[in-house]
């Protein structure tokens, strides 16, 4: 092996795992490459034109990126047809079999936290992601053509199957800069260069990426405890069975007991 490349993993907790790789290519003399892809821009230049601190409201983000300027577009598909891939002996891959057949996740150690939870199967994959995608960019394109944005906000099916692509974007199953673009590409072509495309058609993801950018640096990002930009609230012990009379929405506060017996 002489070089290795890998998709940048911005956040804090992966960050070790990362830098113990890049030691080690540097050890043994393999050349390390680090891409970003998992994100729209990379975080770090965020926080560069933001004077080395992340913009705290989403306004602010806004303003940054837009010095920044458009994220890149995806680079083209990857020809492989004239690629000649080398071939491991049979005894090789024998010695390196781990299972005879496809492991179920029980066998990577990983149980299921609750044995009565609904399951819903996804299908992982780039194929998968891309059909995903390509059914999604139907229903925005029947959104734009009737003036509007964001169909999932203005008319959620609360029954229907779950169709969002946010697990094909977190396990690099889809490119956020395809799905970025597709949809603002959509958007012109809809609107045939009338309205220019603006950030609110890909409003969710421009939230992915602020969200991304905060906890770049901040290790502490997921709790209160530590956390420089997280508000210090004065929490107390619930006394009695005030936790479950708020689990059941007996609390005595209407918008708080409708929104937990929905």
């Amino acid at each position: 092996m002489k070089k290795i490349c890998f998709e940048q993993d911005c956040e804090p907790i992966w960050r070790a795992r990362d830098d113990r790789v890049r030691k080690l290519c540097r050890e043994v003399g393999v050349v390390c490459r680090e891409h970003v892809s998992h994100t729209l821009w990379e975080p770090d230049t965020i926080l560069r034109h933001n004077g080395n601190i992340p913009p705290l409201t989403y306004q602010m983000f806004l303003h940054t990126v837009s010095i920044i300027g458009d994220p890149p577009r995806p680079v083209s598909d990857v020809d492989l047809r004239e690629v000649q891939f080398g071939a491991l002996p049979d005894a090789f891959c024998k010695e390196f079999c781990v299972f005879d057949k496809t492991p179920k996740p029980e066998d990577l150690g990983v149980f299921l936290e609750n044995e009565d939870i609904r399951m819903i199967r996804w299908v992982g994959g780039e194929t998968a992601a891309l059909k995903q995608m390509e059914q999604r960019l139907a229903v925005e394109r029947e959104t734009f053509f009737r003036g509007s944005y964001l169909p999932t906000h203005s008319s959620p099916d609360l029954l229907g199957p779950p169709v969002s692509l946010s697990p094909a974007l977190r396990f690099g199953c889809l490119s956020v800069r395809k799905f970025y673009w597709a949809v603002q590409d959509l958007f012109i072509e809809v609107h045939k260069g009338r309205m220019s495309s603006a950030p609110f058609i890909t409003g969710q993801l421009i939230w992915r990426e602020y969200f991304y950018t905060m906890s770049v640096n901040n290790p502490h990002y997921g709790q209160m405890a530590g956390n420089p930009i997280c508000m210090r609230i004065p929490w107390r012990e619930p006394k009695g069975d005030e936790l479950q009379r708020w689990k059941e929405g007996r609390t005595g506060y209407p918008l708080v007991d409708a929104a937990m017996r929905q």
